[in-house]
């Protein structure tokens, strides 16, 4: 998978506004997509930011593979209607593709956070071709490093006259919670159905 079209990995840095909150996902100005695939590549989300907390409970540990710490996109606890979309990754019509991302979900918090086991019932991973429409696709999920992060990985194909992919991610909202999601990539390869946004 080093032979990526599109990588992101949410920057190096990432201060908190003059108000003391996170930057918004489509304010946030550290993005840092790379490939062939990345040139046109936006941001944007509702209840989403870029955040880079305390990574001694947060961020991956060292056995974890392709994990970049933070900073890393972060969907809130509240409202449910959280999410956050990745726009334009530009693709070859009826080309198959392998689509990989790292997730960790915190269920609760008493002193120390604690995480959820990562499944497609629990953070929903939607592609689509033109932002409105989408196709929910399952997810292979393996625990990589600790603090609850998880390695994701989907095959797809796209019709024939695709030329741009979407990503949009959502999660059914835990107590005391939150999603963080990072180093997403898109592949050439895999053997997948094809998209069909309704």
């Amino acid at each position: 998978l080093d032979d990526y079209l599109y990588y992101e990995d949410c920057g190096e840095d990432v201060e908190k506004n003059a108000e003391g909150y996170w930057p918004y996902v489509d304010a946030y100005e550290g993005w840092n997509p790379q490939g062939d695939a990345a040139a046109n590549v936006t941001y944007k989300g509702q209840s989403a930011s870029v955040r880079a907390a305390n990574s001694q409970h947060y961020g991956p540990t060292a056995e974890a593979v392709g994990a970049s710490d933070k900073p890393y996109a972060f969907l809130n606890k509240v409202p449910s209607s959280a999410h956050f979309v990745i726009e334009n990754i530009a693709v070859t019509g009826g080309s198959n593709y392998i689509f990989t991302y790292n997730v960790s979900c915190q269920n609760g918090y008493s002193g120390t956070p604690t995480f959820a086991e990562i499944t497609n019932s629990l953070v929903h991973l939607e592609l689509g071709y033109d932002g409105a429409n989408w196709d929910k696709v399952d997810c292979a999920f393996s625990p990589n490093g600790g603090n609850g992060w998880y390695a994701a990985t989907t095959e797809f194909k796209v019709a024939a006259n695709a030329t741009k992919l979407y990503a949009r991610f959502t999660y059914e909202v835990q107590p005391d919670g939150g999603c963080r999601l990072d180093d997403f990539k898109l592949v050439a390869g895999g053997n997948g159905a094809e998209l069909a946004p309704e």
